[in-house]
This record gives C-alpha cells, sequence and structure tokens, in this order.
C-alpha cells in the first residue's frame, strides 16, 4: 500500500513538473512571436512621420556677437553683428605686418582674432598619486606672435562681465569675445577672454554692449588653487563705451 501511495504521488510531481514545463515554454514562445511582431511588423504598419521645414523671417533675438578687428573707438550697436566662427582645428597663426606698429594714442589695437586665433586646451598632470593631486599645462605653447604683446600697452574690444564691484564701481571684469558665457552659458576657450583689473577708482558697469579697454596686457599661464584660471591679464587704465552709456 505505501508503495502505492509513493508511486502515486511521485507521478503526480511529475506531471505537476511537465505542465509546469509546458506554461513556461508557451510563455516564451508567445514572448517571442510578440518580439518579431514588434520589430518586423511594426514598421510596415505604422507610417513614418511627416516633417515640414518652417521658414523663419526676421532676425533672431539676442544673437551672438564677435569683436575682431580691433580699432581703437569704440563700436556702435548699428554696426552689422556676425556670429563667432566655430575654431575647427588648429587656427593658422598670426601673421604680423611687416614695417612699424600701427599705434592709436600710444596703444596697440589688439583684436580676438589675434587672441584667440589658436586652439588651446588645459590637460593636468598627475603628481602624486596617492593624494590624488595634479598640475594643469596647456595642450600647446603659446604662439610668439601673441607672446610678443606681453607687457604691451594694448586696445581691445568685449564684452564686460563684472567680478567684482566697490562702492558701485566695477574693479575687476572678464573682457569677453562674445556674450555667449554671459548671455547662454556657453563656455569660452581659456583664450577667449581676459581678466582686467582697473587702477583707480574702477569703472561703471555696463554689459551686452562692446567697450573698448586700454591698458597693460600680460601673456602667461595663472594658475590659483591648482587650477588654470587665465592666460591673458590687463592693468586696465581707461575704457570707451557707446556715447549714450557714457
Amino acid at each position: 500500500m505505501k508503495k502505492r501511495k509513493n508511486r502515486r504521488k511521485t507521478n503526480k510531481v511529475v506531471s505537476a513538473n511537465r505542465s509546469h514545463r509546458t506554461r513556461i515554454m508557451v510563455i516564451l514562445g508567445v514572448g517571442f512571436i510578440l518580439i518579431l511582431a514588434e520589430f518586423l511588423g511594426l514598421p510596415m504598419i505604422v507610417p513614418k512621420p511627416i516633417t515640414v521645414s518652417r521658414v523663419i523671417h526676421g532676425s533672431l533675438i539676442s544673437p551672438p556677437m564677435e569683436t575682431n578687428d580691433v580699432t581703437a573707438r569704440s563700436a556702435l550697436p548699428s554696426q552689422p553683428i556676425h556670429a563667432v566662427p566655430a575654431l575647427t582645428g588648429p587656427a593658422p597663426a598670426f601673421k604680423a605686418k611687416s614695417g612699424p606698429v600701427e599705434t592709436v594714442n600710444g596703444y596697440v589695437p589688439v583684436g580676438f582674432d589675434r587672441l584667440a586665433g589658436f586652439q588651446v586646451f588645459v590637460y593636468h598632470r598627475i603628481v602624486d598619486p596617492v593624494r590624488f593631486t595634479s598640475v594643469p599645462y596647456l595642450s600647446r605653447p603659446i604662439p610668439d606672435s601673441v607672446k610678443s604683446l606681453d607687457n604691451r600697452e594694448v586696445a581691445i574690444i568685449g564684452f564686460m562681465l563684472p567680478l567684482k564691484l566697490e562702492e558701485g564701481r566695477v574693479r575687476e571684469f572678464l573682457l569677453m569675445r562674445s556674450r555667449s558665457f554671459c548671455c547662454f552659458g556657453i563656455p569660452l576657450q581659456l583664450n577667449e577672454w581676459v581678466h582686467v583689473r582697473m587702477m583707480g577708482e574702477g569703472v561703471k558697469s555696463i554689459m551686452d554692449v562692446p567697450l573698448t579697454v586700454y591698458g597693460t596686457l600680460h601673456v602667461g599661464e595663472i594658475v590659483k588653487n591648482g587650477q588654470m584660471s587665465s592666460i591673458y591679464q590687463m592693468d586696465g587704465e581707461k575704457m570707451e563705451a557707446p556715447i549714450y552709456f557714457q
């Protein structure tokens, strides 16, 4: 009797396992069929979306601006504005003009087409693998044509981003190639701004307008707190703005 009961139990267990396996195989088969139907059948059933191009009339709001080809006078907003070209690949080196350097009131006009006319990146060299400390360095040397501007009195046109104010006057600011960083948050390259420290009581805060800043330019890597903060610094002497801002 006991043997018969054990056989019956064994047969029930075997039949239950078989039915369980059968269910699993059926579920897997149905899933496989659904996957094939999704990848093979849907593309033929669902129509492709139709895209219609629209013609945009008028000018962009707050278009990007550039300040190349520096002159010694302020650029008026009525002048045509051109987009800043993206630097794709190494830019050609600036070719210095032969003959004496032209100056305006003793200052050499310098544009960002020269200051930012080469691609440069900041790399980090590990000096202590235990503490994981590193030292920043440039991906390439600063060209000699730009190094020659070190300690020269120059005039540069750019856009102001105030950094330090005292009694309502700006003492330190970034003179940027374009408004992209200030208005749109687009990062600028290391050679697309000049860190200016104004002498005297400072200047008026004027943003989103091209300004001409006069002073002594310093060219070289500036490292603060383990980070390279800039390669251009200026001891600002004076600043010129459009007439209606003066």
